[in-house]
């Protein structure tokens, strides 16, 4: 567990910037962890409850649901997360474009369709990036006393819900459909991010793009996301505050990303395991009559541990550059027929380790007798992903020259070369070797997200059992760079006491 930086994480609570951190814009990136749709602290936090003292008598059992609709606006700047830097232009592309009379357009046609003889119609295409994400469903807590005085508390709570997901590409260039050597027909770079191009000709055979596809369609998935658990105790109990410290974790119940899709509808933190520790309280600034104030905090650290996962690495030549849209391009296999995307190749299951997560809350909220009002200020950290390279095969795979012939077995002398010194290096520097992957390119960036937070709740009076009803939500206003959506969400939430 990573606990030297744990100081750095508290360091950074309730600082309303992150201007100290770099600036540079985060690019060049397969893969963005997006949080768990209906996990995290304001999801969990129980706001209608915030400054009611019980009385010591049976214990309680109390449930509640909370149906909830979340979306993200930072298209924009996620885009520029996937894009590629252009050397041709010294600017960092957002898009995809494919023009071979264009002096600056990182793409050639011969990059997305094979045409071994040259003379077919080019394609010509430029298609924006702008990743989206929607996600609604219903999370189901239940905090159970474990003890007569219910200091002591178990908690437990898991999310359903659905999650759609879109790279939203779409066209903005002259669009030229290339034509599909030997099938009769043509298409866009949009068929060929949608997994659409397939070439059967003997002398210009390509698979379809199998794996990081980009459909202009939103991808959904439904699920349960992570169950989330807590066992906490009172550890200073006064007339006007209390605090509580707990042990908590998170076991991850759907199955892993599949890597299908750039900008895959994720459901939760890929089967991950973590455990961590809570510290909450709150205490009383003002009580007359039937009114109240109360400032509460609630802060959380969770370790998630190493696991496999599926990602897509890029990779870069010998001087440490990329190719243009590398895992797009394509590629063969020595001894094989035939052409086809990178990526399908280079997605496979590598080790994870998603390491530290903090979160943590600082409000006030407003009581009057069964009514109460809360707000404030929210902050979300996550450190860098580690991305290990378990094994890959040397010398099997490289990116094809527009010439080769897909009648032969594809060998080195149809390959482009990742050396300095042209296509008459040795093999070692034209196949794409495990030195060559980058690991980093599927590695999510450090996350630091600042978001505001209210809160309307009821509390009925009733002393048998008790309901409670309230709305909500929050808005995320600052994040680190370009490393996370930032959001917008709103909750209902009703339950009761038994």
């Amino acid at each position: 567990m990573n606990t030297k930086k744990l100081p750095i994480l508290l360091c950074l609570l309730f600082t309303g910037t992150s201007s100290h951190l770099s600036s540079a814009t985060i690019k060049e990136k397969t893969f963005l962890r997006t949080q768990p749709p209906g996990c995290g602290l304001l999801m969990r936090l129980d706001t209608a409850n915030i400054g009611r003292y019980r009385k010591p008598g049976e214990p309680q059992l109390k449930m509640h649901i909370t149906p909830f609709y979340r979306w993200s606006y930072n298209k924009s700047d996620i885009g520029k997360y996937f894009g590629m830097y252009n050397d041709n232009s010294g600017a960092l592309d957002d898009f995809i474009e494919v023009n071979s009379d264009s002096e600056t357009a990182l793409g050639n046609s011969g990059d997305f369709i094979h045409d071994q003889t040259g003379t077919a119609i080019e394609l010509k295409d430029k298609v924006l990036l702008r990743p989206d994400r929607k996600t609604y469903g219903a999370r189901i807590d239940m905090c159970a006393d474990l003890d007569e005085s219910g200091d002591l508390q178990l908690k437990i709570g898991i999310p359903l819900v659905r999650v759609k997901t879109s790279i939203n590409p779409e066209s903005i260039g002259i669009t030229q459909a290339g034509e599909v050597p030997g099938m009769g027909k043509t298409a866009t770079l949009l068929d060929f991010l949608s997994g659409n191009i397939k070439n059967l000709s003997t002398d210009n055979k390509q698979e379809p793009l199998e794996k990081l596809k980009a459909p202009a369609t939103y991808q959904s998935k439904m699920g349960f996301s992570d169950a989330e658990w807590s066992i906490s105790s009172l550890i200073v109990k006064k007339e006007n505050h209390l605090v509580r410290f707990g042990i908590i974790g998170t076991l991850p119940i759907n199955k892993k990303p599949e890597g299908e899709f750039w900008f895959e509808p994720l459901l939760t933190n890929g089967k991950h395991v973590s455990i961590g520790a809570e510290l909450s309280g709150h205490a009383r600034l003002y009580r007359k009559y039937s009114w109240q104030t109360n400032v509460f905090t609630d802060l959380e650290y969770r370790y998630f541990f190493k696991g496999s996962e599926i990602r897509t690495l890029l990779y870069h030549n010998a001087t440490g550059e990329y190719s243009a849209w590398p895992v797009q391009s394509l590629g063969g296999q020595i001894g094989e027929k035939g052409v086809f995307p990178l990526a399908n190749i280079t997605t496979r299951e590598y080790d994870i380790t998603p390491g530290a997560l903090f979160e943590g809350v600082l409000g006030i909220n407003i009581m009057r007798k069964t009514y109460s009002i809360a707000i404030g200020y929210s902050v979300y950290a996550r450190f860098k992903e580690k991305v290990e390279i378990p094994s890959w095969n040397d010398d099997t795979y490289a990116i094809a020259l527009y010439e080769y012939d897909t009648t032969d077995d594809f060998t080195t002398l149809d390959a482009f070369s990742l050396a300095v010194d042209g296509n008459n290096a040795p093999q070692a520097q034209r196949t794409i070797n495990k030195e060559n992957l980058v690991a980093d390119s599927a590695a999510t960036p450090w996350q630091l997200t600042h978001r505001v937070f209210a809160a309307i709740d009821y509390q009925s009076s009733s002393t048998k059992y008790p309901v409670f009803a309230g709305i909500g939500g929050f808005a995320d206003f600052a994040i680190r760079e370009n490393s996370a959506l930032k959001e917008i969400s709103f909750w209902l939430r009703a339950g009761i006491t038994f």
